[in-house]
């Protein structure tokens, strides 16, 4: 693979050293003028919390500030927490001077395992975006999910509230773009570049704070190092079993066509999930003292509230997950309390208020983030067992024989082999998706460290996702119901790790042999990952290439158009039909591009698109031309492509104001 254009450039070394002064200013002071206020006897904790409540922050205050018009106020929140610091520099010295004593004494496993645990996470993402002779390289999904965030972020730099950049009449609502508020305010503020914030610098610093709070979240829980260590494998290496299935059904092992639900190496293909689990993780560090503490420190509750009713705005499967989980907690703390004050009501009362009133406060939160953006999303409806059907399909497994067997079943009404067909469908399907991470479902003493609010937070709403993947479908979205099955990965994963530890350091044989055979059954996923992602780069196996000729275009709709201009996509370019680089590179909205991204999101642009499509295809330059400028747009974008281009002469739109081999742009 050539030298990338930009790494080759000794510039880039002074954007990284801008980009991690960025993070700092505007991330770590802020979270750690908070965290402080805990007075926290660990350094490592206070500072891995520092990061998380950070970035919580830093997202909340660019959705306030930008739906107040007050965006320009963020630079006081940057000297605010400059200020403060300053205040007190000697404690955040002194802060520095622990951590840094701390990270000496770290075992050299859990170095390795943190290092090439986060090249492996950022292999997938970390080589898009980066420009070559020829041209910007797009890989994989990053060239249509990733390139989605790219046009939202940019969107999100330049207005709040924000519009679809691939439709410019519609507002981005029914998604979670909290994570690309965080990216679109660091690049605003310190004028990072969007592309290297979406696909290096977020991912990058992602994965070490996720592996950070994971690590400290299972020592805690466990009082030992070795937990932590094997939260890290379950975080980076942990995969699904699905190619097991697929040796024993086609006799072959199967990686490239089985759906991959969720695994540690394929984590920011799914950029929203990431920043939520980066964010939950720190949350169940705080939510587990704060009911530990019950009243006694109320900071412990305000902390979870700024990390917890923000994840609905980051990721909303992870809000729901929060939700159901803290009416459980609450449920279990009160009768926990009750019993052990044999349900003395004034003193109940003492307990329970604090939490139940923080618990009130941030379910409220939640709804004042979700529902002015989301009203329209659309809910779930029941259909059952989507999800196992499409691994036995024949596109996936193949089990032709369970097809079969069920139709003759259920022609035959035999309910009891239907359920059995149904069960061996389920449990072919949970292991296919969650691996070895069942393992956390086995019933250990272990669970009881965590305490019953913590127990039930995370055990419930498991158990309810889990069903609700298996019987429901999206309205928008249909399998998207995947959500539910990638975010109980992490409670089960938190378990494994815990059950895993607990054997390994017993006594008998055959439990160490039972945890070999585990961690040989987990990584197999990650290892064929990052081998394909490190041969598609070697060999530049790219998706999607914007072209030198193409940059040229951009770079003079960027420069010479006023920003009031509407450029339009030829509805035949496909890349520009699923997402919209168009917008995003030249830096303009569209009337119709990205189609295929706001369908999911419950958008009313299908029948708009079928006409244009029509219009393009069927009608002369002149009625299109009249039918565009109706639609406020200015100018039409064409690459000189036979199939995207119209069959009657491009100058029949309007007046070519530039062209080059591969481009040409019309102005209507």
């Amino acid at each position: 693979m050539n030298t990338s254009l930009w790494l080759s450039n000794p510039v880039w070394i002074g954007w990284l050293l801008w980009a991690v002064v960025g993070l700092i200013v505007s991330l770590y002071l802020p979270g750690s003028l908070l965290v402080s206020r805990l007075k926290l006897k660990s350094t490592s904790m206070h500072f891995v919390l520092a990061w998380a409540v950070g970035l919580a922050l830093w997202a909340a205050q660019g959705v306030l500030l930008g739906y107040f018009q007050l965006r320009w106020l963020t630079f006081g929140y940057i000297v605010l927490a400059l200020v403060g610091t300053w205040f007190q520099r000697e404690t955040e010295l002194q802060r520095h001077r622990e951590l840094w004593s701390s990270l000496r004494r770290m075992s050299k496993l859990t170095w390795l395992m943190v290092v090439v645990g986060t090249l492996v996470q950022v292999l997938p993402v970390i080589g898009t975006g980066w420009q070559f002779a020829d041209g910007v390289h797009f890989y994989r999904i990053n060239a249509y999910d990733g390139v989605m965030h790219l046009a939202y972020v940019q969107e999100l730099v330049h207005h709040f509230p924000p519009a679809e950049p691939g439709a410019y009449w519609l507002p981005l609502v029914n998604y979670h773009y909290w994570s690309d508020v965080a990216m679109a305010e660091l690049s605003r503020v310190w004028q990072l570049p969007i592309t290297h914030v979406v696909f290096q610098i977020a991912p990058l610093g992602l994965s070490l704070v996720t592996a950070a709070a994971t690590y400290q979240f299972l020592r805690q829980v466990s009082g030992r190092a070795s937990a932590g260590q094997w939260g890290l494998l379950f975080l980076y290496g942990a995969g699904e079993l699905t190619y097991l299935f697929m040796w024993y059904f086609q006799r072959r092992l199967g990686f490239d066509i089985t759906p991959a639900i969720d695994n540690g190496a394929m984590q920011f293909l799914n950029l929203p999930h990431c920043f939520a689990k980066a964010i939950f993780m720190n949350g169940l560090l705080t939510l587990s003292a704060a009911w530990s503490e019950g009243a006694k420190n109320k900071w412990w509750w305000l902390i979870s509230l700024v990390l917890l009713s923000t994840l609905v705005g980051f990721k909303i499967y992870f809000g729901m997950f929060v939700a159901l989980g803290l009416v459980l907690a609450l449920a279990g703390y009160g009768l926990q309390q009750g019993h052990v004050l044999k349900w003395q009501l004034p003193k109940l009362w003492k307990m329970v208020w604090w939490p139940g009133v923080s618990v009130a406060f941030i379910g409220l939160v939640m709804m004042a983030i979700f529902f002015p953006v989301n009203h329209g999303a659309g809910g779930l409806f029941y259909s059952p067992l989507e999800w196992p059907k499409l691994f036995l399909g024949h596109t996936n497994l193949n089990w032709q024989g369970w097809w079969l067997r069920r139709q003759v079943y259920e022609a035959a009404g035999n309910t009891r082999n239907l359920i059995i067909m149904d069960s061996l469908a389920i449990a072919i399907c949970l292991l296919s998706i969650h691996g070895t991470r069942l393992l956390g479902l086995w019933p250990r003493r272990w669970w009881l460290k965590l305490g019953w609010p913590m127990f039930l937070f995370l055990s419930g709403p498991t158990l309810i996702f889990t069903w609700l993947g298996l019987f429901t479908l999206q309205e928008s979205g249909l399998f998207n119901v995947f959500n539910f099955f990638a975010v109980s990965t992490i409670p089960l994963a938190l378990a494994t790790a815990l059950v895993c530890d607990e054997w390994w350091s017993s006594k008998r044989w055959w439990l160490k042999t039972f945890v070999v055979i585990v961690v040989l059954l987990s990584i197999p996923r990650a290892v064929h990952t990052s081998y394909f992602y490190l041969d598609t780069y070697r060999h530049s196996k790219v998706e999607q290439v914007v072209s030198p000729d193409e940059l040229a275009a951009f770079r003079f709709i960027e420069t010479q158009l006023p920003a009031a201009s509407v450029v339009q996509s030829s509805p035949l370019n496909t890349w520009d039909k699923t997402s919209p680089y168009v917008a995003y590179y030249s830096q303009r909205p569209a009337y119709l591009s990205g189609v295929g991204m706001m369908d999911t999101h419950n958008q009313p642009v299908s029948d708009p698109y079928a006409e244009y499509k029509k219009m393009f295809m069927e009608v002369d330059g002149v009625t299109l031309r009249s039918y565009l400028q109706d639609r406020a747009v200015t100018h039409v974008y064409l690459r000189k492509k036979a199939d995207e281009l119209p069959s009657y002469p491009p100058s029949e739109l309007g007046s070519v104001v530039f062209e080059n081999d591969s481009v040409m742009l019309v102005a209507l």
